[in-house]
């Protein structure tokens, strides 16, 4: 039996749609779905429970919005102590000092740098594999 050349077509025309169809659906997908980026600050402990933190004013604006923080691949619950302003500018990019305290007792002495991980903004995935590919600007 031999198969037509409109019957050819029709099979043509149905994978041109499927693919349509599946091309849709991962766009859709990659604009709408959004994950959070994360911010890496320093700080030096005060005391047991007292970080002292310098950020920037975006960085700044992320610790006001959070309550948690990771340190040591762990949660902590933290409030804001003390904000002692603007400390310092350096390329008109403004510094401040904020001092935070954590829930809990940190296990490092007194006087050590740790690196402290905030939640920052939600971005969808389309903006982080067009970061990963054209790179960072700044």
């Amino acid at each position: 039996m031999r198969t037509r050349n409109y019957e050819k077509r029709k099979i043509l025309t149905t994978l041109i749609l499927l693919l349509i169809l599946v091309e849709s659906i991962t766009s859709i997908f990659f604009f709408s779905i959004k994950k959070f980026t994360y911010k890496k600050l320093t700080g030096t402990i005060v005391k047991d429970n007292l970080i002292n933190v310098i950020a920037s004013r975006d960085a700044r604006k992320s610790i006001y919005k959070n309550n948690q923080l990771y340190l040591n691949d762990k949660i902590i619950n933290y409030s804001i102590e003390e904000d002692r302003g603007l400390i310092l500018t350096k390329n008109n990019i403004k510094y401040y000092e904020v001092i935070i305290s954590t829930k809990k007792r940190l296990n490092e002495g007194i006087n050590e740098t740790v690196d402290i991980i905030l939640r920052d903004k939600k971005k969808s995935i389309i903006e982080l594999a067009k970061k990963i590919w054209v790179g960072d600007e700044k």
